[in-house]
């Protein structure tokens, strides 16, 4: 029984050890992937004074972003910083949307404007002139079509129109729809 006893010992704590070591290597190689997942969006080119241009099928220019500086990422999402982003419509007059910041995905065909944002329209013979005042914008470029749940201003010549939440679409000439507790009051 010693001998057996004197055998048995070491081969159970070489079997621990063993079982130790590939527990401490599972875990080093988890903290490691990890760390990689962490690291995979990082910034990777930055530019200054920058104009970013969206075209449709035909090559038309439908979307004009201006900045004074944009921070591209690895994971091909943009920060914009200063944004102007110009909207040319096939009828109507173009939209001016500007903020603070924004945020370019999905290959420049989504976008989020972050803060105060301002739209303003010139007007045309379709629509008159309105300057819009919301906050954290979102853009779907495809579908022509903007989106905020926040409270949002219409100002125009004659009237000032408050809500919450606001749809943009500008397929055509400009629509726009507030989504709750909507008032108007006439100035003339």
């Amino acid at each position: 029984m010693n001998r057996a006893t004197s055998v048995l010992v070491p081969v159970i704590l070489a079997g621990a050890g063993i079982a130790l070591f590939v527990s401490h290597l599972e875990e080093r190689l988890s903290a490691s992937s990890a760390s990689i997942a962490d690291q995979a969006r990082y910034a990777d080119a930055e530019f200054r004074n920058a104009l970013i241009r969206v075209t449709d099928s035909d090559g038309k220019q439908r979307y004009l972003t201006q900045a004074s500086r944009v921070i591209h990422y690895t994971d091909e999402t943009s920060e914009v910083v200063d944004a102007s982003l110009l909207v040319r419509q096939e009828k109507g007059s173009p939209l001016l949307l500007d903020a603070d910041r924004a945020t370019l995905m999905n290959n420049n065909k989504q976008a989020i404007l972050h803060g105060n944002v301002h739209v303003d329209r010139e007007a045309s013979a379709d629509n008159q002139a309105a300057h819009i005042t919301s906050r954290d914008v979102s853009i779907d470029y495809e579908k022509k079509y903007a989106h905020s749940d926040a409270f949002t201003t219409i100002e125009s010549d004659s009237q000032v129109t408050s809500g919450t939440g606001i749809d943009i679409w500008f397929d055509g000439p400009t629509r726009i729809r507030l989504l709750s507790n909507a008032r108007s009051r006439y100035t003339p």
